[in-house]
């Protein structure tokens, strides 16, 4: 019962990761998705004096690809000047659109992904795409990725006290069924300027 619980809620975590995020209701708190809904994303403007550090709390920016349900070598190499210099470049997406990115090829035809990758790639090396380490997250949309420092921009937090969690609380200073009373999680976005959004789109 304790795993599939511990299953139950690890799921329902990456569901909202993954997404827009959820309010947990009647715990209190939130956890915030890496992809917020589109009043929290801006257009990523070229034009700003800023560059790449433009930023806006509490939305994310993002660039398209140009072209519908397909990633284009032209917006995907300018990704990396999205994001300030010396940023970990990270692209996260679902299998399909990791895919795309491995198929872009060059003016010869020749995939990207494979030139000079071969060994890595029989080795089972992590892959790398313009410079960046891509990772399949199958819980992510087919039409969206996000890119830039993804790992160090999102902050995953427990606490064991301030929210009730279970039905039956612990009375007289005991735990109940051997599980403390109160305990939250929350993840949340902790560098706007640091990660972007990649839309397959026109």
């Amino acid at each position: 019962m304790q795993t599939f619980l511990s299953n139950a809620i690890v799921d329902k975590f990456e569901n909202a990761y993954a997404t827009q995020g959820i309010t947990l209701g009647k715990l209190g708190g939130s956890i915030e998705g890496i992809i917020p809904d589109n009043v929290n994303q801006y257009a990523y403007d070229a034009n700003l004096n800023t560059g790449s550090n433009q930023v806006e709390i509490g939305k994310l920016a993002y660039i398209k690809s140009g072209v519908a349900s397909q990633v284009t070598y032209d917006t995907a190499a300018f990704m990396i000047h999205t994001i300030p210099q010396g940023t970990r470049f990270q692209i996260m997406g679902n299998s399909s659109t990791i895919f795309k990115f491995q198929n872009l090829k060059d003016t010869s035809n020749n995939p990207f992904f494979f030139n000079g990758n071969g060994g890595a790639i029989a080795n089972g090396l992590p892959s790398n795409i313009l410079g960046a380490e891509l990772i399949v997250n199958n819980k992510i949309p087919a039409d969206i990725a996000v890119y830039g420092d993804i790992t160090g921009s999102y902050c995953i937090t427990t606490c064991f006290s301030g929210y009730e969690v279970f039905e039956r609380p612990a009375t007289n200073s005991e735990v109940n069924d051997g599980l403390f009373a109160t305990m939250y999680a929350t993840g949340k976005i902790t560098n706007y300027r640091n990660i972007r959004l990649y839309k397959l789109a026109v």
